[in-house]
């Protein structure tokens, strides 16, 4: 049996396939495929078609207010990750080589900032007092500051 699910509605609801069931986007199951191979309800009543009802109403989303704190610290976490491998690697750099090294950009790019901080407190960097023109061109060659590896030239443990 072909199924085919025609929607009249700018809506889009997913449903999973999950083997042999048809479940809801909450979970829930919807449909069994059996044996016979006919889709049969969760009361058991042969499914010859799905008919889902389409909330018109516009769709909010919920909003978490610490989660956009919770993305921050995982980003911080990942991208001291890189500025060890990037500290390893140069004796000196700008935040120019930071944004390169990145896997994942920052949400904001002020968020550099808060990493060159969080790696000065982990014993990763240390500012000089000298700067040099940006290479990116959103900073239209603006002085940045250079910064000093604390890790240049040290063999990682393990390695």
């Amino acid at each position: 049996m072909t199924g085919v699910v025609a929607v009249k509605s700018p809506l889009l609801v997913a449903v999973q396939l999950d083997g042999p069931r048809l479940l809801s986007p909450a979970g829930d199951v919807l449909a069994v495929l059996g044996d016979d191979q006919q889709w049969r309800t969760r009361d058991g009543a042969i499914a010859t078609e799905l008919v889902l009802a389409l909330d018109p109403a516009p769709v909010r989303a919920h909003v978490d207010p610490d989660a956009q704190k919770r993305a921050d610290a995982v980003w911080i976490l990942t991208a001291l990750q890189d500025l060890r491998v990037l500290c390893e690697q140069q004796e000196e750099f700008t935040a120019d080589d930071v944004w390169a090294a990145l896997r994942m950009p920052p949400r904001e790019s002020r968020m550099i900032g808060a990493l060159m901080a969080a790696g000065r407190r982990h014993g990763l960097v240390e500012a000089t007092d000298r700067h040099k023109p940006s290479e990116r061109d959103v900073n239209n060659r603006r002085p940045v500051l250079v910064w000093r590896s604390l890790l240049a030239g040290q063999q990682r443990l393990g390695a």
